[in-house]
């Protein structure tokens, strides 16, 4: 496969995932960057607000696997889109790795921009969560200071104490890093009802935060990966429900249609067997 066939194959919907193609891309990553971000641009400046292909989905990850800076404001500004388009763009990918592609293209330059992210509130809770995201990771990969992180956190538990459903989200990300001067702060919270308790309760919070330190929380999370940049889009992507659920053979399927199983070959020269 060469490289040419390979940045197109990308843009084909299929559950297959591309894995074939993103090899192939990395072998050849300094051709493909300007295609990577040609899809980003499109998607980010309204030109293909609604893709008909995944190009742009992989084009994110492979990115930030590069670490390719100037894709920065273009992949931040796909947050600023309204509810139903960021569904559309990003779906899980907004709470299964965005932040840290974010992350992964940023420099501390750059986090100016991701507070304006964070701090408008005409925008979803999970988007604005997903550029916090962004800074922990920052943070977790030793970008963006302790005493950084913990001062800009306690002005958001501050300044949007009566948004329940983002300071929720928050104060779970406070526990995740161990920010314990708040933590008194939340226990009153929690007492006058101001946390959504069905996303975290007090119980799960204390056992999260019941012994040890920010040094250690920090470790943890470095060793669990969930706050760290992008270096494998194989392996963040490949997965995900959508190229490993199981095609419906109840369908009716024409013999010459493509495939369901994502092979790109028709359904009668490939698995019309099966049913």
């Amino acid at each position: 496969m060469d490289i040419i066939q390979a940045l197109e194959n990308i843009k084909t919907v299929t559950p297959k995932f591309a894995g074939e193609e993103i090899i192939c891309i990395r072998e050849n990553k300094e051709i493909a960057i300007p295609t990577l971000l040609k899809y980003v641009k499109a998607v980010a400046n309204g030109e293909d607000s609604l893709p008909k292909n995944d190009a742009h989905v992989y084009a994110h990850f492979l990115l930030a696997e590069f670490r390719v800076k100037e894709a920065f404001p273009y992949i931040i500004k796909v947050l600023e889109y309204d509810e139903d388009t960021v569904d559309y763009l990003l779906s899980g990918c907004i709470t299964e790795g965005y932040g840290r592609i974010i992350a992964s293209v940023a420099t501390t330059d750059d986090i100016s921009r991701i507070k304006e992210v964070i701090e408008n509130q005409n925008l979803d809770e999970f988007q604005r969560m997903c550029a916090l995201e962004a800074l922990l990771t920052l943070y977790v990969e030793d970008t963006y200071s302790r005493e950084e992180l913990f001062a800009y956190l306690g002005v958001l538990l501050k300044r949007f104490r009566k948004d329940c459903a983002f300071v929720t989200m928050l104060v779970s990300d406070i526990a995740d890093v161990y920010a314990d001067e708040y933590f008194g702060i939340i226990k009153d919270m929690f007492k006058n009802d101001e946390i959504d308790e069905t996303y975290i309760d007090y119980d799960f919070f204390l056992s999260i935060t019941g012994g040890g330190d920010a040094n250690s929380a920090k470790e943890n999370l470095k060793a669990e990966g969930r706050h760290s940049y992008i270096t494998d889009t194989i392996k963040s992507m490949s997965w995900w429900y959508y190229f490993n659920q199981k095609p419906d053979w109840s369908i009716k399927i024409g013999r010459n249609e493509p495939c369901p199983c994502g092979s790109g070959k028709k359904f009668k020269k490939c698995c019309i067997d099966k049913v």
